[in-house]
């Protein structure tokens, strides 16, 4: 917003790329519920819902062409267990926004692309 405040516009025809989740999902590992969470599932729905509201914010802005790349796939085994429900999290609340005409919004997944890898 800070850019914006100087006059400036987002580009309409740009490609905004949101890359994001490792954090969320190694707090998810610690002991216990990450701090202010009553559980994991609450936390991964928290940060979901963080990012589609991103991807709502952008487009508000004026971005129609915006990826989100999901979280990432990581390790150990406990790990991807919280990757892959934070990502079906991340898909419900996406489902969930309001973007403009003409929009574009791509998702890609990072299990499903090192799993066919």
């Amino acid at each position: 917003r800070t850019y914006l405040a100087g006059g400036r516009q987002v580009d309409p025809s740009g490609l905004f790329i949101l890359n994001f989740g490792g954090n969320d999902i190694f707090a998810a590992l610690g002991t216990g519920a990450p701090s202010g969470f009553a559980s994991d599932d609450a936390f991964l729905l928290n940060a979901a819902q963080t990012y589609a509201g991103a991807v709502q914010t952008l487009n508000d802005l004026g971005a129609r062409n915006i990826l989100v790349t999901g979280f990432p796939n990581a390790t150990p085994t406990a790990a991807l267990g919280f990757s892959q429900q934070a990502n079906i999290l991340l898909l419900s609340e996406l489902s969930k926004l309001n973007l403009a005409a003409g929009s574009t919004l791509l998702t890609f997944d990072y299990l499903d692309f090192f799993g066919r890898l």
